[in-house]
């Protein structure tokens, strides 16, 4: 039979894609399962919804909150999880047949505490992108986990979906997702969990199909997008510090949010005057400094962004973040090492 299996769903003003979500779910040939589904205070029918299939299937749970955000409501479904294992699954999304039976035989045959599977993105125009591992990648111990670290952290740690997580390590570390932060929450809920775990593991089977046009979060413009990232970037840095790992990366995470945050304000239909005042602010930012002096580039990509930003040209930058808009490759700032 296996070991149960609690999948959870953080939903909000889902009414359109939840049912979809829940059926790509429910339909997985692995009988020892529980979906959680968090209704984070939508506005639409998506309660309703959740609330009918529970009612309907006796492995559904459904329960309502108040709107307080999807770190809060992956906690919330945490807190009621029963399975010795768990899995989260945007509720806009849909995992894809024999999924879960295909990740727990890999957890029993390593004993992994840590799964995780590859996955496609559908963009809005339906170009698909695959990201996952040529290889089974499977880290030992702790010590080959962070000795291969950086590989790791570019191949799927900014998000929860795809894998499974031992639910005794999660309770028992009290791991949870920072219902203060909203960028980057799911990277630190990870990272977080990497320093509990005894051995991960990386299987190349692609199960899980992310509809990126249908993301709350990817139409929303960030205010203060600048300082909002500049903090979680702070917070990595302390976290590479504390487990002694190199932490030249940051320099070039600073040149990337340079650049991120310039496209977000062409993006919004910013005025040149408002952009260009921003990406000025941007550049007198003392650790942007510190990262143009610093900072070493590896390939074309981070070799382009750190040319331009070291001329220090406000209008440079704003151009070169039209020109990305224009030829409709801002998945660009993500080929090159990580996003924070």
């Amino acid at each position: 039979m296996g070991k149960k299996v609690s999948i959870i769903v953080p939903a909000y003003n889902a009414e359109k894609t939840l049912q979809d979500c829940i059926d790509s779910i429910d339909n997985q040939d692995y009988p020892k399962k529980e979906i959680i589904i968090v209704d984070d205070g939508s506005k639409d029918a998506t309660w309703e919804i959740a609330n009918l299939m529970s009612k309907k299937k006796t492995n559904v749970i459904a329960v309502h909150q108040s709107n307080q955000g999807v770190s809060a409501a992956r906690n919330k479904g945490i807190s009621l999880a029963k399975g010795e294992f768990v899995m989260f699954v945007d509720a806009d999304d849909i995992v894809l047949p024999n999924m879960i039976k295909t990740l727990m035989k890999y957890q029993k045959l390593y004993n992994a505490d840590l799964v995780k599977s590859g996955l496609c993105r559908v963009e809005k125009n339906k170009n698909v992108h695959f990201e996952t591992c040529k290889n089974i990648s499977f880290y030992a111990t702790r010590t080959e986990i962070f000795n291969n670290f950086f590989c790791i952290l570019s191949s799927g740690l900014n998000s929860p979906v795809g894998k499974i997580y031992r639910l005794s390590i999660i309770k028992e570390k009290n791991i949870k997702f920072d219902e203060k932060l909203d960028l980057s929450e799911d990277l630190f809920f990870n990272l977080t969990y990497l320093e509990s775990v005894n051995n991960a593991l990386w299987i190349p089977e692609i199960f899980y199909k992310y509809y990126t046009y249908n993301s709350i979060l990817t139409k929303k413009y960030r205010e203060k997008l600048f300082d909002r990232r500049k903090k979680t970037i702070d917070l990595f840095e302390k976290y590479l510090i504390k487990n002694n790992l190199n932490k030249d990366i940051v320099y070039y995470l600073y040149i990337k949010l340079l650049f991120a945050a310039a496209i977000q304000e062409v993006e919004y239909g910013k005025r040149r005057s408002e952009r260009l005042d921003k990406i000025n602010s941007n550049l007198s930012c003392t650790e942007v400094i510190k990262a143009i002096e610093k900072m070493q580039p590896q390939g074309i990509t981070e070799n382009v962004l750190y040319y331009i930003a070291k001329n220090k040209q406000a209008t440079q930058i704003d151009r070169f973040a039209k020109i990305i808009i224009g030829i409709k490759k801002i998945r660009f700032f993500k080929i090159s090492r990580i996003s924070v």
